[in-house]
């Protein structure tokens, strides 16, 4: 039951003892190859810009003593791919030869962490210079742990069922991430609520409800990570549907932080039934917008100006009005946004990143959706079992990686490719699309990369999703510094944080690997 609740999360979209370290080998799949990249019109030339990851919340402790210098392993990790903007990056120092030298340090799974059986991993870690925060799957459990020894500091348990007219009662947990900012910690909940708490101690401060998980709602379910704006004083979360059979209306919400009200935008007609958002929100707080993707419902037209299936779009960070949006002309049945957006700018424009369940990594001008893209590339072919369905992803077809933003480059990756490969990775110059480097991994990669430093850090898996791997490659060229075994499957992104890298596995174990 839980593997195959864990499959359904890959396909519709989330997101052993500890790893062992296997040593530095040489990476021989690096290829520096255009192959796979389609022009979808114009594109800008020109040097190459750094958005910056524009972390308002994000804490100075244990900041180098190095005036004016990052902080060595970086800063706080407080959200699910770090930043409001989505690029994955924690802006501080790692070069490739501490990266090389990571070492594990302490290891805990769900002997300790709660009853054996209902704690599993589909989402991203938060981290603080002394705590890591983690909701789980099935269990429904938020967790705080000592960040130097992984003890329990604290658990909450919540109700993680979801209920429709077509299917059993669903035990889904948590599969979105926490977000921690100004001194409070929010996750979404199954039950449909947001819910503030006090990050020393679990108790809850205040909560409000944003989605309904009841048959009368049809299983409206919030696996979108929260994202939250103190500047904008908004936290925004995307909601999706929990069965197939029981498809919801797509929307967004806005939780105003200081009143608690809740403000919504439909993506669709009145059970139009498509434009469901199980990506995250990503936010450009100085356009005052928001940046959403969408995905696909089976009642037709899937594609129409006012139901916005398949879909990137652009909204008013206030209101929620819909400002611009592009959809795919994607002719297979399932061709959802399987990737959040990330923003940044290269060459003087402002661009917007994301994937796609047809395997491509598409980008645009974020000023100008309704264009097309600029430019895009396929990192994963179509399951040949299925020609004309979109790809499932957690059995290693298309992808729906969230692109990382880092150092000027663009960094995507997916699973199976053309020349036979089980995963791969890529570096583009995001002005053109024109790939710097690409490598082949040992198997399909489905979580965020994280990127600091001179260095990523990349879970990739098994196609039969029975071990998995976390590497640390080189941002210049792709190779390989250093390799550590799973014995499950990766499907939550890691995380990186004052010299810590925390890798959460599917199956429930939580490994801390340390600087020297």
């Amino acid at each position: 039951m839980v593997l195959a609740l864990a499959l359904a999360a890959a396909r519709c979209g989330s997101t052993g003892n500890g790893p062992r370290d296997a040593g530095s080998d040489a990476d021989g799949g690096r290829v520096p190859a255009d192959a796979g990249r389609e022009d979808g019109g114009p594109v800008t030339d020109g040097g190459l810009g750094d958005g910056g990851p524009g972390d308002a919340g994000t804490s100075d402790a244990g900041a180098s003593p190095d005036a004016g210098q990052p902080p060595l392993g970086g800063g706080d990790w407080l959200q699910y791919r770090h930043d409001l903007l989505g690029t994955s990056e924690n802006p501080g120092r790692l070069d490739a030869t501490s990266a090389a030298n990571l070492t594990p340090g302490w290891t805990v799974s769900d002997d300790r962490l709660g009853p054996r059986g209902s704690f599993y991993l589909f989402s991203q870690p938060v981290v603080t210079a002394d705590t890591v925060y983690l909701t789980t799957a099935v269990g429904a459990r938020v967790i705080a742990l000592d960040a130097a020894t992984g003890n329990v500091r604290w658990s909450r348990t919540f109700d993680g069922s979801v209920e429709t007219d077509c299917a059993p009662l669903a035990h889904l947990g948590f599969w979105a991430s926490p977000a921690l900012a100004d001194g409070v910690l929010y996750v979404p909940a199954v039950d449909g609520r947001v819910y503030a708490l006090d990050p020393a101690t679990g108790a809850t401060l205040w909560n409000t409800q944003v989605a309904d998980p009841t048959a009368a709602g049809r299983g409206q379910f919030i696996e979108s990570s929260p994202v939250v704006s103190s500047r904008l004083g908004k936290l925004y979360v995307g909601i999706a549907s929990a069965e197939a059979c029981s498809e919801i209306d797509g929307r967004v919400a806005a939780v105003d932080l200081a009143t608690h009200s809740v403000t919504f935008s439909d993506l669709t007609d009145p059970d139009g039934h498509t434009g469901a958002v199980w990506t995250s929100v990503s936010v450009d707080e100085d356009a005052a917008s928001i940046f959403v993707t969408t995905g696909t419902g089976h009642q037709l037209p899937i594609l129409s100006p006012t139901s916005l299936g398949q879909a990137i779009v652009r909204m008013n960070s206030g209101d929620l009005s819909v400002l611009d949006h592009w959809q795919n002309p994607c002719p297979l049945t399932d061709c959802d946004f399987g990737g959040s957006p990330t923003l940044f700018a290269a060459g003087g424009v402002r661009m917007v990143a994301a994937t796609a369940k047809d395997g491509f990594l598409y980008v645009w001008n974020r000023d100008a959706l309704s264009s097309g893209p600029l430019w895009k590339y396929s990192l994963g072919v179509l399951d040949p079992a299925h020609p004309t369905q979109g790809n499932d992803a957690s059995a290693g077809w298309g992808t729906l990686v969230t692109p990382t933003f880092a150092n000027g480059t663009l960094f995507a990756a997916g699973g199976r490719t053309l020349e036979g490969w089980l995963g791969s990775v890529v570096a583009f110059e995001p002005s053109t699309g024109r790939v710097k480097w690409r490598t082949e991994r040992p198997g399909y990669v489905l979580a965020p990369i994280a990127a600091i430093g001179q260095v990523l850090i990349v879970a990739s898996n098994a196609p039969d999703n029975s071990k998995s791997w976390l590497e640390l490659l080189s941002q210049d060229d792709g190779r390989m510094l250093s390799r550590f075994n799973g014995t499950s499957a990766t499907w939550g992104a890691p995380a990186i944080a004052h010299g810590r890298v925390i890798w959460g596995e599917f199956s429930g174990r939580v490994t801390e690997l340390q600087l020297p």
